[in-house]
């Protein structure tokens, strides 16, 4: 229970690992449902809406500035 504990801790301080769960998990529903690519009209579209999920993603890389770690245990303190 304490290890379920610490994941819920780090995922809940990380703006990274949310998106990157959000990301799995629409992921997870395109791959049996399509129901991502059903949102656009061409696939050039669908093809803008990766590169923004890309940005997103490398953007929130460059705004981490310390370790997941060091915030969970500042969150303890």
């Amino acid at each position: 229970m304490k290890k379920i504990k610490k994941i819920i801790k780090y995922i809940k301080n990380s703006k990274t690992l949310i998106f990157n769960f959000v990301l799995g998990v629409s992921g997870a529903i395109e791959a049996y449902s399509g129901f991502l690519r059903g949102l656009f009209n061409n696939d050039q579209a669908f093809g803008v809406f990766m590169v923004v999920v890309a940005s997103i993603g490398s953007y929130l890389r460059f705004v981490t500035t310390k370790p997941l770690g060091e915030k969970i245990e500042e969150g303890d303190a």
